[in-house]
């Protein structure tokens, strides 16, 4: 009799430690991927846009590019003040709204 017992609570006691390690260990966590590179626009009520490009592997805290597109019929201030200066040293708008140096500007036939 007293060897039953003893295999019996030696087999409880198995029982509770598997039952133990099952719950041991970090739990199971659902992980949400989320776009590395993401890009938003912001329009101002005058016609220019900026379009700021993000990459969460890069720099997560700054974007890492900002595109600003210029409407056709913009005068910029720069433009405004560059006809004191001479041609190569100027900048001009091209047909896509972005400013340009004087060699993409004749290659682009804007002047």
């Amino acid at each position: 009799m007293f060897g039953s017992s003893r295999s019996h609570s030696y087999l409880y006691t198995i029982r509770l430690k598997i039952k133990v390690m099952l719950k041991r260990g970090r739990p199971a966590q659902v992980i949400e991927v989320k776009p590395e590179i993401t890009t938003q626009v912001y329009d101002k009520g005058d016609g220019i846009k900026q379009i700021w490009t993000w990459n969460k592997s890069k720099n997560p805290y700054a974007p890492i590019s900002v595109e600003t597109i210029y409407p056709k019929s913009f005068k910029s201030p720069i433009t405004e003040n560059e006809e004191d200066k001479p041609k190569t040293k100027r900048q001009y708008v091209a047909p896509s709204g972005k400013l340009v140096g004087y060699t993409r500007a004749k290659a682009l036939g804007i002047i």
